[in-house]
């Protein structure tokens, strides 16, 4: 079967499946076609699971581990899940404890779109216990570092430069309020990171209390 390829405007959603104490992970990130892609798997999933596993996970308690990542089209049209099981150096590095699932480490998005519809946040789940004092992430400290690498990693790959390369994504937020409530999304709901930061202060995911979802 040939690899799936996307068009220009086209955005594809990665949903990534990891588990921590039992309970389902998930973390959905969504990305902008910037030239159509002959390959999607190779240049854009492959490389969002090598940032993932390269640079997060050396900071995440060895509790945590990333079974496998879903892609699919969501805009303009819905498309079939491509399944990805990674193979090798899948769970976290640090070998203490982790916190409650349900305790997170938070990286703050901007993109080119103002407003509240072109904000965005990822909750990364898997904090070591050592890496935090009180309600903080420690700086520095195993995660925070980790947590930095990540976020470098995706905007090196995954943001607009002039000239816009071949095989170019974008990370970037999908708006509901504008894409639309479910997919097949429309395209201009999707707004490209313009910036990503994280931030110290602990945050939490109730849908990740055990027994309560991802």
């Amino acid at each position: 079967m040939p690899p799936p390829t996307a068009a220009i405007n086209d955005v594809w959603q990665l949903r990534f499946e990891g588990q921590l104490e039992g309970q389902n992970v998930l973390n959905v990130f969504h990305f902008g076609s910037l030239s159509g892609d002959t390959d999607v798997l190779t240049n854009l999933v492959a490389v969002a699971i090598a940032c993932f596993i390269e640079q997060l996970l050396p900071g995440v308690s060895d509790k945590y581990t990333l079974n496998r990542v879903v892609a699919r089209q969501v805009a303009p049209t819905l498309g079939p899940d491509f399944v990805t099981t990674p193979t090798g150096g899948t769970g976290g590095v640090t070998g203490v404890d982790s916190e409650p699932s349900f305790v997170s480490g938070l990286v703050s998005i901007r993109t080119n779109r103002g407003g509240r519809s072109g904000r965005g946040r990822v909750f990364l789940a898997g904090i070591p216990e050592s890496s935090t004092t009180q309600s903080l992430l420690n700086d520095p400290g195993d995660f925070w570092t980790a947590l930095q690498a990540w976020v470098a990693c995706m905007l090196e790959h995954f943001t607009e430069h002039d000239p816009v390369g071949t095989n170019a994504w974008a990370f970037g937020v999908m708006s509901r309020k504008i894409g639309g409530s479910k997919p097949p999304f429309t395209s201009g709901g999707f707004a490209p990171v313009i910036s990503m930061n994280g931030v110290r202060a602990l945050a939490t995911t109730r849908s990740r209390k055990v027994g309560h979802g991802g």
